[in-house]
């Protein structure tokens, strides 16, 4: 992923969300978790776009959408967050 602005000297965290699991009819148990990686600094591209860059562990390691036999296609939600300082 690339984005067009983020702060350079910035640090942010991603959370990405299947907001149809375990099927889009039964939402009960949803959204599941998919991945959640804090610690990311932006680097400039030659482009002027950016690029994160891990620079911590993860906060929940990423398991990939997984619908579960005859379920439709999910929604997979990617939310950037910029993080505070400490």
């Amino acid at each position: 992923m690339s984005f067009p602005r983020l702060k350079s000297n910035g640090t942010y965290m991603i959370v990405c969300l299947d907001l149809d699991a375990p099927y889009p009819s039964c939402r009960i148990l949803g959204p599941k978790c998919l991945w959640i990686q804090s610690g990311l600094e932006p680097i400039v591209s030659e482009s002027g776009h950016f690029f994160l860059r891990v620079a911590a562990p993860f906060i929940a390691n990423y398991v990939g959408p997984n619908p579960l036999p005859g379920s439709s296609p999910h929604r997979i939600l990617f939310i950037l967050y910029e993080q505070p300082a400490g």
